[in-house]
C-alpha cells in the first residue's frame, strides 16, 4: 500500500491473475491487473493464483488520501471533464452519481453537468479501480469568454481537411437562430444544430454567411496547408465563395488537423459554424468534419464525436443541402448557450 489509495501486486507474472475481498464486505476478480485503487480503509484479503504459484496475503490499509495521492483514478479538471485511468486492454468503468449508474465502456473522458460525488469502478487487464471525486456545486458547462480558440479536429478519409469553413462565433449575425435537428456524441451530450443554407460556388450572399464578431488571425497547429489561402478561407463566417478553388485545403498530421483562431477581443463560444464544399454530400469521406474538440486556455470543453464513420458531417448533411452541388453552411450550439 503506498499510503495514499493504491495497492501493488508484485512478485509473480503479468498473466497470474488475483482476487482482492475488502473484509466484511465484496470481493473482487481484478483478472491480471497489478495495480489497485481504492478508496476505503480497512483490511484488503489478496489472493493470487497462476502457473506455478498461489498466494494469500492481507493489507491493512488505516487511512485513504484521495486528494493528495499521486494518481487519481478518476481525475476533474475543475471544469467540466473528468479523466479515467489508463487501465489497460479490455478496459470497461462505470460512473454512479446520485444513485444513477453511467456505463462508459471503454472511454477515458466523461463530460459532466452536475456537481456530486462521483463513484467509479473500473477493470482492465493492467488496473483495477474504485475511487470517486467531488465535484464542487460550483462547476459550471458555461465557459469563460475567451478571444483564442483551437479546433482540433478528424477529417473524413483521413487525408486533408477540405472545409471551407471552421469558426467559433457567439452569434450568428442576421440569422435567428432555429433547430434544424440535434446529434448525442459517444459521451451521451447532445447538441443542437441549424442549417443555415446553401448556395452555388460561384456565389456569396448572405444565405451562407454569418459575420465575424471581430477580426481573426488564424493559425494552422497541426496540419499542412497546400495553399496560404487555407488560413483564408477557414475561419471567415462564409459557406460560398466567388473565389472558391476548392485547392484551399490542408494536408493532415494522422488524420487530424489543429487550428487557433485569435480574435480581437474575447468572446463567449456559442456557436461552431461548419461549412461543406460542393459535392460533399455525394462524397461523404473526402475531407469532410469527423469530429472536433473545441479546446481553451489548454482545456478541451467541448468534444464531439459521434463514433460514426462519417461522424458530424453524416449527420449534418443527411438532408442538407437539398442541391448536393451546392455549397452548405451549419451551426452547432454549444450545450448551456
Amino acid at each position: 500500500y503506498d499510503g495514499k489509495n493504491k495497492l501493488t501486486i508484485g512478485g509473480c507474472d503479468y498473466a497470474d491473475t488475483s482476487k482482492v475481498t475488502k473484509r466484511g464486505g465484496t470481493t473482487y476478480d481484478i483478472g491480471t491487473a497489478k495495480t489497485m485503487y481504492i478508496k476505503e480503509t480497512g483490511d484488503y484479503d489478496l489472493e493470487v493464483s497462476g502457473s506455478d504459484k498461489f498466494a494469500v496475503v492481507t493489507v491493512n490499509v488505516g487511512s485513504i488520501d484521495l486528494a493528495g495521492a499521486t494518481t487519481k483514478p478518476i481525475d476533474f479538471d475543475g471544469y467540466n471533464k473528468l479523466t479515467l485511468v489508463n487501465a489497460g486492454a479490455n478496459a470497461v468503468s462505470n460512473v454512479t452519481i446520485s444513485g444513477t449508474k453511467h456505463e462508459l465502456g471503454s472511454a477515458t473522458s466523461y463530460f459532466i453537468k452536475d456537481h456530486g460525488t462521483y463513484a467509479l469502478e473500473m477493470s482492465g487487464s493492467n488496473v483495477f479501480a474504485l475511487s470517486s471525486n467531488t465535484v464542487p456545486d460550483s462547476i459550471t458547462d458555461t465557459p469563460a469568454n475567451s478571444a483564442t480558440f483551437n479546433l482540433k479536429y478528424k477529417v473524413t478519409g483521413d487525408s486533408e481537411s477540405r472545409m471551407p469553413e471552421l469558426s467559433i462565433v457567439n452569434g450568428l449575425d442576421t440569422h435567428t437562430w432555429s433547430k434544424t435537428s440535434s446529434f448525442t456524441d459517444i459521451n451521451g451530450t447532445e447538441y443542437d444544430w441549424m442549417f443555415i443554407g446553401e448556395e452555388g460556388v460561384n456565389s456569396t450572399t448572405a444565405a451562407t454567411t454569418v459575420a465575424l464578431p471581430y477580426t481573426v488571425s488564424v493559425e494552422v497547429v497541426t496540419g499542412s496547408p497546400n495553399s496560404s489561402d487555407f488560413k483564408d478561407r477557414i475561419w471567415n463566417g462564409r459557406g460560398s465563395s466567388t473565389n472558391n478553388t476548392e485547392q484551399k485545403n490542408c494536408m493532415t498530421v494522422g488524420g487530424i488537423v489543429e487550428i487557433k483562431g485569435t480574435y480581437t477581443s474575447a468572446i463567449a463560444p456559442t456557436y461552431l459554424l461548419v461549412s461543406f464544399t460542393s459535392g460533399a454530400k455525394n462524397d461523404m469521406n473526402n475531407g469532410h468534419l469527423k469530429a472536433i474538440d473545441v479546446i481553451v486556455s489548454g482545456k478541451t470543453i467541448f468534444s464531439i464525436d459521434l463514433g460514426t464513420t462519417y461522424g458530424i458531417a453524416g449527420d449534418l448533411m443527411e438532408n442538407y443541402p437539398v442541391t448536393a452541388s451546392n455549397q452548405s453552411l451549419f451551426a452547432i450550439k454549444l450545450p448551456n448557450k
